[in-house]
């Protein structure tokens, strides 16, 4: 039996990594093509592989901005718990991005408290039922709110919010409001439909997509210096299951399972062939994408190679049948282990075929380490049937943990547990 350490995006937002969230990646990549000489040449060497290409960032963003108001009311909720945390807890923040907080908080709360009073709770459904017999309430609310407009004014500051958010992809309270509205992973799940439909166009945009993804994350990896932050301080677990795309575990732990692929690597499609980048660690990524993919990549005869990055789907494609290999090595670790510790990884439900494998073996010791420990105790709900009112609060390193049985849930940051401690303490 052993020890399990599974990481989640999370893990390498620590500081001194910062590598992007997945709702961070399109402002960041699009200042990394558009202000970056390095990516600069990473678009032009890509819009020359790939003619004809319809797709630019700053078109993506736009209509991210343009949609705002039919959007934004479905992730009132959310962005509120966000910010407030980072107004609550950041004491580095200016006092222009609080007071920007401030703005944001109050406008959605007036959202949040109309969303509330119109839901037509159950006792008001009971009534008319009793009343009105032959009336079905199916509705949840008297008022649709998809209906409803914003004013002028609420439009206009939302939106500024919104395009000041962008331009500087990594404002501590404002990357809060864009997270969803940019998502990329939707971008590539949106695109990837193209290879099952051979639909050219939405093929070419996944490879415009995910190849300016690796490009940037290879760069981004390359500006981490050793030690590496979180990484170098573990030294007491067996195991390392990863959804992050990074050499940074692997270059820190000896058995390392890349669940979601990895940057060392590329696939063509066509034959399912995965093939290893040599000398990744010295790798020239424009020089790599003109001799490597350019020579790769045949519209004609449907040939083409991609990052070996699995795409966001509920249904996992089978891109290359090493896959096969690295999930059955993920299931057969997790059914021996005798303690996982899970960090930065907040149980969505995109990503319910890795949940399945926890589902599987709930009844193992496992404690999970996120800073917004509440949502993930909600996203657990699927997978141990426990609801908040199950857990007793107490504390473990000096953080709130939600304890029930053998489930933990510490509210804190990666790098804030130490984790070879927390695995004697379990």
């Amino acid at each position: 039996m052993s020890n399990l350490l599974i990481l989640g995006a999370g893990v390498e937002k620590t500081e001194g990594i910062d590598m992007p969230l997945a709702n961070e990646l399109v402002p960041q990549i699009r200042d990394f093509i558009y202000n970056d000489e390095v990516g600069q040449n990473v678009d032009l060497e890509l819009r020359k592989i790939i003619k004809g290409l319809r797709f630019n960032y700053d078109d993506f963003v736009k209509k991210a901005v343009d949609k705002l108001a039919s959007d934004f009311r479905k992730e009132v909720n959310q962005i509120l718990v966000h910010i407030k945390h980072v107004i609550e807890h950041d004491e580095s923040l200016t006092e222009e991005q609080r007071k920007l907080g401030q703005i944001v908080i109050s406008l959605l709360e007036k959202i949040q408290k109309l969303q509330e009073d119109v839901i037509l709770d159950d006792e008001t459904a009971e009534l008319i039922n009793s009343v009105f017999s032959d009336i079905s309430v199916t509705d949840e609310n008297i008022i649709d709110l998809g209906k409803l407009t914003f004013t002028d004014t609420f439009d206009l500051v939302m939106k500024r919010v919104l395009e000041v958010s962008i331009k500087e992809p990594n404002h501590p309270v404002l990357k809060h409001v864009y997270r969803n509205l940019m998502d990329f992973e939707n971008l590539l799940l949106k695109h990837f439909i193209g290879f099952y439909n051979e639909n050219e166009s939405e093929i070419k945009k996944y490879l415009y997509i995910s190849w300016t993804l690796w490009s940037f994350l290879v760069y981004k990896e390359r500006n981490v210096v050793s030690p590496i932050p979180f990484y170098s301080n573990i030294k007491s677990t067996d195991n390392v299951i990863t959804f992050n795309y990074t050499t940074l575990a692997g270059q820190n732990f000896h058995d390392v399972t890349y669940f979601h692929g990895d940057l060392k690597k590329y696939i063509r499609l066509d034959n399912r062939n995965q093939i290893e980048i040599d000398d990744y660690v010295n790798i020239d990524i424009v020089e790599f994408l003109r001799d490597v993919v350019a020579n790769n990549i045949d519209f004609e005869n449907k040939r083409f190679v991609i990052p070996s990055i699995i795409p966001p789907l509920k249904l996992k494609p089978v891109l290359s049948n090493e896959y096969i290999d690295i999930w059955y090595h993920a299931v057969d670790t997790i059914r021996n282990a005798e303690k996982i510790i899970v960090v930065g990884y907040s149980f969505n439900y995109a990503d319910e075929h890795f949940n399945d494998l926890i589902r599987k073996n709930r009844e193992k010791n496992i404690c999970i380490i996120d800073p917004f420990a509440e949502n993930v105790i909600n996203n657990l709900e699927r997978i141990f049937s426990h609801r908040m009112s199950d857990y007793t609060k107490s504390r473990i390193q000096n953080k709130e943990t939600f304890q029930n049985g053998k489930l933990k849930v510490i509210k804190a940051f990666a790098d804030e547990i130490n984790i070879d401690n927390l695995f004697n303490q379990m």
